[in-house]
């Protein structure tokens, strides 16, 4: 009888382990969804930009774009959704340089012209990386870090880490543990691999916090931020964009005058 416990214990551990493996592999594709770019593609937007690449390890190159004006009042360090790559992604320097800050964006491993596996260590070691690259050039008092969606995981885990002067979330989540009982109720939360807790890592921070949500968001329920919002002690401010959905804010009014305040 014990044999037939200790074999069906050890069954169960290997099934487990299976699962596991497998899950992770479908995380990743449930939540990475990288545009991969030739190294020669050549980027075009209005504002005028340098292509930076970083080498936060051997082998691995981590592709930048550095929207640089003539007398910045400092950087917006400024990290994109879970989809697309710099070729998509590089109008918000177009966007954001108008504030007369340094713009700088960046594609996660294997996005776009970055190399490497994407995955939740790796996109901190190199936000942090790329962190301390950009306080050789600027004081910390004159960087802004900037999160949308799955970008407000490693913006707000540099926000825990260092004293950037604010930290901007746009379409935040609590936690991926959270949201992933929206989406994926049935899987066990001991099997998901990617946490991105936000909610521990703001608590860390005690610079002022911005975050701005759409009430009709389909990807990020606005409930995610409205917890996250709730459990802040430091300087915040919550713009929730009526009828907003995930990917729109960026059209709206709202939007607009949330980033003049901040910016301006």
């Amino acid at each position: 009888m014990r044999r037939l416990v200790k074999q069906l214990s050890f069954l169960f551990l290997v099934l487990v382990g299976i699962m596991s493996s497998l899950l992770l592999s479908a995380q990743r594709n449930l939540i990475f969804y990288p545009e991969k770019l030739a190294q020669n593609y050549q980027y075009q937007f209005k504002t005028s930009f340098k292509e930076l690449n970083f080498i936060p390890e051997n082998d691995v190159q981590i592709n930048t774009l550095w929207f640089k004006k003539e007398t910045p009042k400092g950087v917006i360090f400024y990290f994109h959704g879970n989809a697309g790559s710099l070729s998509s992604w590089g109008h918000i320097g177009d966007m954001l340089s108008v504030y007369n800050y340094d713009v700088l964006i960046w594609d996660y491993r294997g996005y776009g012209k970055s190399t490497g596996e994407v995955t939740e260590e790796n996109i901190f070691s190199d936000s942090e990386f790329i962190y301390k690259e950009l306080s050789k050039i600027y004081s910390e008092d004159r960087i802004i870090l900037y999160g949308r969606s799955i970008g407000s995981g490693p913006a707000s885990f540099l926000a825990s880490k260092f004293k950037p002067k604010a930290l901007i979330l746009e379409t935040p989540f609590y936690n991926l543990i959270e949201l992933a009982k929206i989406h994926l109720p049935l899987v066990p939360s001991f099997l998901l691999q990617f946490k991105f807790e936000n909610n521990l890592y703001i608590k860390n921070y005690q610079g002022p916090i911005f975050i701005i949500h759409g009430t009709d968001d389909e990807i990020i329920p606005i409930a995610q931020s409205e917890k996250l919002f709730k459990n802040l002690t430091t300087v915040k401010s919550f713009i929730r964009v009526e009828g907003g959905h995930h990917n729109d804010l960026e059209n709206q009014r709202e939007h607009r005058e949330f980033l003049d305040k901040i910016l301006l």
